[in-house]
């Protein structure tokens, strides 16, 4: 977002500038640091996602549901979790939200954040951002590897193992062309959501 003049003529706070650390007025300093604890139960509960999470649970017993971030077919017999694409806690946390005075159950809610995953996958990504995922399964990788395929050469598996297998072969799935794809339009909408209610918010501060 451009900067834009006060009252005064002088800079006023910036999303990105927010996001940086670096404030023009120590009300909008303090406004951060008093944004409170992260909530899971406000973001889970909040109506989008329980309506969200509805639809897909139906399409998911229809069996035409995919997961977002493998483009496999979700069975009415897995387990799926609907993930915050850009995590809810990134989004509680992040200054350029605060400065700009949206909800953050509002903002991690929307279509384009809301996306269907296998529970192993969700799990596993927690609250780390697309990037950090990636890593994450670049980095174990050789030795997920290695257990599918010692696991795989098992003739008679326990129902742990089978359930360990199940759960590596997920994880292996994931599409990072597919994932990065998701985590960009979420975040182009997001910042984009966050760009416009800042502006209007200057708007309204400049005219009152």
């Amino acid at each position: 977002l451009v900067a834009m003049g006060d009252k005064n003529g002088g800079n006023v706070d910036t999303i990105n500038n927010a996001r940086e650390g670096v404030y023009a007025t120590d009300k909008e300093k303090q406004l951060y640091e008093s944004r409170g604890d992260y909530d899971s139960s406000k973001y889970h509960g909040h109506k989008d996602y329980i309506g969200t999470n509805r639809q897909d649970s139906e399409q998911q017993k229809n069996g035409t549901l995919n997961d977002a971030y493998t483009d496999n077919k979700i069975s009415s017999r897995d387990k799926r979790d609907l993930d915050h694409t850009i995590s809810s806690k990134e989004i509680h946390d992040d200054p350029g939200r605060v400065l700009a005075e949206k909800n953050g159950a509002d903002a991690a809610n929307t279509q384009t954040n809301l996306n269907s995953t296998e529970r192993t996958i969700n799990r596993a990504k927690g609250s780390k951002t697309t990037e950090e995922f990636i890593e994450y399964l670049e980095r174990t990788k050789p030795e997920r590897k290695n257990k599918i395929q010692e696991l795989s050469n098992k003739s008679n598996l326990t129902v742990k193992e089978q359930k360990e297998l199940k759960k590596l072969k997920a994880l292996d799935s994931v599409d990072e062309n597919k994932i990065r794809e998701k985590d960009e339009q979420a975040r182009k909408s997001y910042n984009s959501d966050l760009n416009k209610e800042y502006y209007l918010l200057q708007t309204i501060i400049l005219h009152s």
